[in-house]
């Protein structure tokens, strides 16, 4: 399948981009050898532009592609394997990259969006999976804390992002606890969203978590994410069981 054309596309300002003088940030999508460049350039009120930013995006290591058509504007949605990507990433997302796209170039948005499911599936990149998650707020309902939870090598993985929604990108942290030092994994499905409680056998990991946590650690999964949850409760107790 042919590699569908640039496609023209904006994103969210953040509101610490615009305390530095930001108002706008466009560029262009395109895909080339198994990744996706983001070129950018910003404007600031005077209408002043920046030189052009470049952000190489690997194939391998996006999770899911998502494409949302609106009346106005559509979507594409990248969600990373990893958060470390998003350090590079401009905008008010943290933990995914959302490109809008104009109404006139929908048709391109989505046979692009086809096309990399196509390319993922291709090169197994959907695999391994994470799973998106948020904790209680801290620093009283200030802070938001929110991540992904994966499985790497032996280990349960929770890639951490704190800080202000939309107001900075946060602060990130990685907390590895090995699968068999969990005393148990459970979910329970819910009408919005799922929870997922995490009860270690030592209570090292209840310490470091962002958040206050007596016995268990407990995610928000939402429920879109069902199917990915379940799996990684599957693997985990197919863990226990080797």
């Amino acid at each position: 399948m042919k590699a569908p054309p640039s496609i023209r596309v904006a994103v969210d300002v953040s509101v610490n981009e615009v305390f530095s003088g930001t108002t706008e940030i466009v560029g262009t999508l395109s895909y080339a050898d198994e990744a996706l460049d983001f070129s950018y350039h910003t404007k600031n009120m005077l209408g002043q532009v920046s030189e052009y930013h470049e952000l190489r995006i690997p194939l391998d290591k996006i999770q899911e592609v998502v494409f949302k058509k609106g009346m106005v504007l559509t979507k594409l949605i990248f969600r990373p394997k990893r958060l470390d990507i998003m350090a590079e990433m401009p905008g008010e997302d943290r933990e995914k990259m959302t490109f809008q796209v104009k109404r006139a170039d929908r048709e391109i948005a989505e046979t692009l969006a086809v096309f990399l499911e196509r390319k993922l599936h291709e090169i197994d990149a959907t695999d391994a999976g994470s799973v998106p998650f948020q904790l209680p707020d801290t620093n009283m309902g200030f802070t938001e804390n929110s991540g992904l939870l994966y499985l790497e090598d032996e280990f349960l993985v929770f890639d951490i992002n704190s800080g202000l929604q939309g107001i900075v990108k946060g602060d990130g942290q990685i907390i590895k606890i090995e699968v068999q030092a969990l005393a148990a994994v459970r979910r329970v499905h819910g009408t919005m969203k799922d929870a997922l409680y995490i009860r270690p056998k030592k209570p090292q990991l209840l310490d470091v978590v962002p958040g206050e946590h007596e016995t268990e650690v407990k995610l928000k999964v939402p429920k879109a994410h069902r199917e990915a949850l379940d799996q990684l409760v599957a693997h985990i107790e197919q863990a226990w069981e080797a």
